[in-house]
């Protein structure tokens, strides 16, 4: 099946979860089922790490993947440049999409955001910035993550 568009999905990053600035793993899956339905003619892709203590273990449909990248940033740099969109948390992939001027939704703290604005190298970056404590907000921020993120594939 040829896709119009590829999208990656980037929920794993150890510094935001150490500081608390992520979603549940289950939202991420939920938000890309719910994308995936959305959006047939895309390709969602749920990005990961083989040495992550975390692993998806997901009814992959036909539009729905996850790629396990091994420890050769060769590997992710390959993926990355074949996707049309990523969503992601604060975390390396992030920032060398940023430069292969991938479009991009960050989730990130007010403080991440503030040390990197995105779209440096003219590439299309759109970020949810959150406070300490947005837990107190968080399925009303999840419902905003998820419009942004829609708004965005919308406008690809």
């Amino acid at each position: 099946t040829k896709y119009e568009k590829i999208i990656g999905i980037n929920a794993f990053s150890n510094n935001s979860e150490y500081r608390g600035f992520n979603f549940f793993i289950k939202d991420w899956i939920g938000l890309a089922r719910q994308l995936s339905l959305k959006y047939p003619k895309f390709l969602f892709i749920l990005l990961n790490f083989s040495t992550n203590s975390i692993q998806y273990n997901i009814d992959q449909n036909a539009n729905l993947k996850v790629f396990c990248n091994n420890k050769n940033i060769a590997s992710l740099v390959s993926i990355s440049q074949k996707l049309d969109f990523l969503i992601t948390v604060d975390t390396g992939n992030l920032h060398l999409c940023d430069i292969l001027q991938i479009p991009t939704l960050a989730f990130t703290s007010s403080l991440a955001a503030y040390r990197f604005g995105g779209g440096s190298y003219g590439g299309r970056f759109d970020k949810l910035i959150v406070k300490p404590a947005w837990q107190k907000e968080y399925r009303k921020i999840y419902e905003i993550f998820t419009k942004k993120a829609e708004n965005n594939l919308e406008n690809l």
